[in-house]
């Protein structure tokens, strides 16, 4: 079928390109034009058919993702922690002890005086972003509505870039990703069978830390036992988790401020570690080998832990300085490998994300789509095609080879720009054709009420392809906008009815009112206006 398309395409641009030869001088321009451009879209077909299809067409993986609201809120009170606890220190109040809490931020002071004089250096940082209510000798930061609505739009849109970013280095072609609601992000990979790798992919949060560590334990109740089960200021635990079993191999209490975190990496990549199994590697840039050698330079002899997503990979000692080069190691196979170096090369989440819906669409679902979506069309247009033919007779003939050409058109731009062909696409590819018709019914509707009013052949024609344009090019405008408006603020299948549906338009404006008026402007210039039949 490919092979056929493909042949058919080629001959219709030879004999295009043939015609420009034959038609008379009067009209060669607008020929050439047509030529031109129906032999770029016979390239596109010979070279990049078939167009991309999506998830509907081809089957796919379709995944809903939820943002961790209370994750969100957490990193919220911490950045808030951290800027008024440097901010009290600044001004002289010590001892101030920070606690989050699920909805606000506690702040406990050593007496009512400090408590007092804390409340406006407190006001002044937060500004309107959070209020600030003070018993005794604790305050309470309640982060506001509104605002923590526009960080998580924020976020989202962030959340968006990050899964983008992944999903692209995984070479999936056109992913479909795009927010649904205030909380969810939609994510389609069509042509991919299983969810299974890809949920790995995009849920990880891939936030990597190097920190040194304290002490280490087999438990982590041996690990706090000489802290007398708290874990102390400064400090946080980690576990060890073999990546073969899930289990926890050991603890470590490691310090909170990190030695540098992976923000500043410059690169990671699959490589081997020294007993020659897989791992991943990374690369600092220039301002992360300068902080990361200085720190390693300064604690030779102490161990490292290597911190992702709140699990500790492994924990080496510190023999001497290090600068650029890394290497994270573990019981990696080569995918997975290859994948923590991908999310790792993309950044990390701004917050934790849930998966909520999970579909896997069958190839064979897609298949039964594009047969009836397919089927639904061809039925429609052979229709109006067959009605143009026998009302119109050689007119209805052009008109429909204008109307094929605008199919050939919208598909040629598609593939060109790599656009996605969904089944709203077919939907929209059905509409452009009724518009194209429409188009070609007003002209020669307004060359009949010309001839009827008695001007020549050669005035009809002209008259009635420049009246109409008009009401054509308004016609196309109104509809035009619609569509835009449609594709901004669309999501999904409405995007992909869009796409096709301003395509369509745009392409019937050239073969409607240019392409049919080469023929008649060659009847009239070829003296033969009988030939002229509406």
């Amino acid at each position: 079928m490919e092979l056929v398309i493909k042949i058919v395409v080629g001959v219709v641009a030879v004999a295009l390109i043939g015609a420009v030869f034959l038609a008379p001088a009067a009209v060669r321009f607008r020929a050439t034009g047509v030529a031109i451009v129906m032999s770029l879209i016979a390239l596109l077909f010979l070279f990049k058919w078939p167009p991309v299809l999506g998830l509907d067409l081809q089957g796919g993986v379709h995944l809903v993702l939820r943002l961790d609201d209370q994750d969100l809120l957490d990193h919220e009170h911490r950045v808030i922690e951290s800027g008024l606890d440097s901010q009290l220190k600044e001004k002289g109040i010590e001892g101030a002890v920070f606690e989050r809490h699920p909805d606000r931020l506690a702040i406990r002071f050593p007496d009512e005086e400090k408590a007092k004089t804390a409340r406006s250096i407190i006001k002044d940082y937060l500004g309107n972003i959070a209020s600030l209510s003070i018993s005794g000798t604790q305050a309470d930061v309640t982060i506001e509505s509104i605002y923590l609505r526009d960080v998580r739009a924020r976020t989202i849109a962030q959340t968006i870039d990050t899964v983008d970013r992944r999903i692209n280095e995984m070479g999936v072609t056109e992913p479909i990703i795009h927010p649904q609601g205030m909380h969810k992000i939609v994510v389609q990979l069509a042509g991919q069978a299983s969810s299974a790798r890809w949920k790995g992919v995009i849920q990880r949060t891939a936030v990597l830390k190097f920190m040194l560590v304290e002490s280490e334990a087999p438990t982590r109740r041996q690990l706090l036992e000489p802290h007398g089960g708290e874990v102390p200021a400064g400090f946080e635990v980690y576990p060890e988790v073999d990546d073969t079993t899930g289990k926890e191999a050991s603890w470590y209490l490691v310090k909170t401020t990190p030695f540098v975190d992976g923000s500043l990496l410059e690169n990671a990549f699959l490589t081997a570690d020294q007993d020659g199994a897989p791992a991943t590697g990374f690369r600092f840039g220039a301002e992360g080998a300068q902080q990361f050698g200085e720190m390693t330079g300064a604690h030779r002899g102490k161990q490292l832990a290597i911190v992702l997503d709140d699990v500790i990979k492994s924990a080496p000692v510190i023999r001497a300085r290090i600068t650029r080069d890394g290497i994270i190691s573990g019981n990696f196979t080569q995918q997975s490998a290859q994948d923590l170096a991908v999310v790792l090369r993309s950044g990390p989440l701004p917050v934790k994300i849930t998966i909520v819906e999970e579909r896997t669409v069958g190839p064979t679902l897609g298949r039964d789509s594009i047969r009836q979506g397919v089927r639904a069309m061809l039925i429609g247009a052979f229709a109006v095609l067959a009605f143009m033919a026998v009302y119109y007779r050689v007119g209805g003939l052009v008109a429909n080879m204008a109307v094929m050409m605008n199919v050939l058109i919208v598909l040629g731009v598609m593939m060109a720009f790599n656009a996605v062909f969904t089944l709203p696409g077919i939907a929209g590819l059905a509409l452009s054709v009724g518009m194209g018709v429409d188009a070609n019914v007003l002209i020669f509707e307004r060359i009949r009420e010309e001839i009827y009013s008695g001007k020549t052949i050669r005035g009809a024609v002209e008259a009635g392809y420049d009246r109409a344009f008009t009401t054509i090019f308004d016609s196309n405008l109104t509809t035009l906008i619609t569509g835009f408006v449609l594709f901004i603020f669309g999501t999904g299948p409405i995007k992909g009815f869009a796409v096709v549906l301003v395509i369509g338009l745009v392409a019937n404006l050239f073969t409607a009112y240019w392409c049919t008026r080469i023929f008649y402007d060659g009847l009239v210039q070829s003296a033969r206006p009988k030939q002229l039949s509406l």
